[in-house]
């Protein structure tokens, strides 16, 4: 046994606390969270926020929630693709953005971050409540109904 080989014997084991969510269950939390993060970042855009507590909660925004929604819209089978795609999103969008926003001669931060989570949260809002109507469980049977033709 060499001197490495617990180390790599150790990092074989899965610890049995640690699950994988499933797709399904991945899928699921998807829009609300984007739908939460846009909420926090658009309040810190218009009521403010103390100096940390905004960074971490626009900054959160910016990584994720665009990412977010894109796997939740293209819905890549592979699963490996869908968090390539999830985790670059938000940075090409917060590179390409601006990039367009100083070439123009419109740059203004506070707005555009305020724009764009307006803009996905109503995107999310959609797609939330058209997933909620497609999924909706049947009605329950009626215990007792007319005959067909009475009233």
């Amino acid at each position: 046994m060499g001197k490495f080989d617990r180390f790599v014997r150790l990092s074989r084991r899965r610890p049995r606390h640690l699950r994988v969510p499933t797709r399904r269950e991945a899928a699921r939390w998807r829009l609300p969270a984007v739908l939460a993060l846009s909420l926090l970042a658009l309040l810190v855009v218009v009521a403010g926020a103390p100096g940390e507590l905004g960074v971490v909660l626009v900054g959160s925004f910016m990584l994720a929630a665009p990412g977010l929604l894109l796997a939740e819209v293209l819905r890549v089978g592979d699963t490996l693709l869908t968090l390539v795609l999830a985790m670059m999103a938000g940075p090409v969008l917060w590179v390409v953005l601006p990039t367009v926003e100083v070439f123009g001669g419109a740059w203004h931060p506070e707005l555009t971050v305020g724009l764009v989570a307006a803009g996905l949260a109503v995107a999310a809002g959609v797609l939330l409540v058209r997933r909620t109507r497609t999924v909706a469980p049947p009605a329950a049977p009626r215990l007792w109904s007319s005959p067909v033709g009475k009233p």
